[in-house]
């Protein structure tokens, strides 16, 4: 739970800092958390599939 909310609160800030480096002027916070965690799923989900197929 302690490496969700850290992924959650530090991988946001750094996605939100990345679209403010891309030339965004003001990106919310919250939906720059819900893209990069939606982003990162895409690669999650099918290695959790896997692994829960393989086993």
């Amino acid at each position: 739970l302690v490496g969700a909310l850290f992924y959650w609160y530090v991988g946001g800030w750094w996605y939100r800092l990345r679209l403010r480096f891309s030339g965004a002027v003001a990106p919310d916070a919250r939906t720059a958390r819900l893209v990069m965690t939606s982003a990162a799923a895409v690669v999650a989900l099918p290695t959790v599939l896997f692994l829960i197929g393989y086993s």
